[in-house]
This record gives structure tokens, sequence and C-alpha cells, in this order.
């Protein structure tokens, strides 16, 4: 499937899903705390469980779906869509989209795992640049200090 060991996620723990986020941010190098903070931001952004299955119609500056934990749309959406199916699984298998996560990390954002690694043991800091580097969601400041 990928450089990433998905095989002891269980998708009967009902923290199965953030579990596997924050393992996979930690396997790319952030700190636990920089990777909790992301992890917070995330729930911010789509429940405390990281609910895989969410579709804000008409969310995209381009009007297309925001989909999945990580809301992502237009390319974004298209990306995760394809990673799915390289790996043999629907876009809305939480493992396509922490897969498509850390692609995107290693790829088009690396410069938030550059930062996510800078981070250190800054909670703080890990929720601030998820939210304004990765999400980028209108108003990212405000969104920040609410997250935290």
């Amino acid at each position: 499937m990928a450089d990433f060991d998905y095989n002891d996620f269980d998708p009967n723990d009902p923290d199965g899903i953030t579990k596997l986020a924050y393992r996979r941010l930690l396997s790319l190098g952030a700190s636990p705390q920089a990777a909790a903070g992301a992890v917070g931001s995330m729930q911010g952004e789509s429940g405390r469980k990281l609910n895989p299955m969410a579709i804000n119609p008409g969310d995209g500056s381009d009007g297309s779906d925001s989909i999945g934990f990580g809301q992502w749309n237009s390319s974004r959406a298209r990306a995760l869509k394809a990673t799915a199916s390289e790996m043999g699984l629907d876009w809305r298998d939480p493992r396509a989209q922490v897969e498509h996560m850390a692609r995107e990390l290693q790829g088009s954002h690396s410069h938030v795992l550059k930062a996510l690694r800078a981070a250190g043991d800054d909670l703080q800091a890990g929720n601030d640049i998820w939210t304004k580097q990765y999400e980028v969601p209108a108003d990212a400041d405000a969104k920040a200090r609410q997250r935290y």
C-alpha cells in the first residue's frame, strides 16, 4: 500500500482514525507535541473522531465539494481519489485519506512538514501550522485560536 504500515488500524476503535493520523505524522518526523497540535486542528475541521465521510457541498473556492476529514476540494480532492484508487480503496477509507495527507506533506505541502518538524515540542505551533498552512480556512488566524 505505502511505506507506512496501515495493518494495525482498527476501524472499530472510536479513536482509530485520530490515532492513525497521529502515528502517520510521527512517522514523517513530527514530534509528539507538534503531531498532537496538528491532529487537534484536524479535529476542529471535521470533528473529534475525524469524519472520513464528510462532504461539504460547494465549499471549495471553485465551487467544488470539500471531502473527507481534511475537507479537500478541487485538485486536492481529485488527488485524494487518485491515491485511494492506487491503494485499491474508496476515497472514504481513512487509510487512503491519511496516506493522501502524508503524500501532500512530502510533496505539494512539504513546507508544512518542514514547519512541523521545526516546531519541536510546541503543541500550539503544531496547531497553528496545520490550520494556517495545510488547511488554510477563511480567517485562518481566528480558526487557529478557536482550535487551540
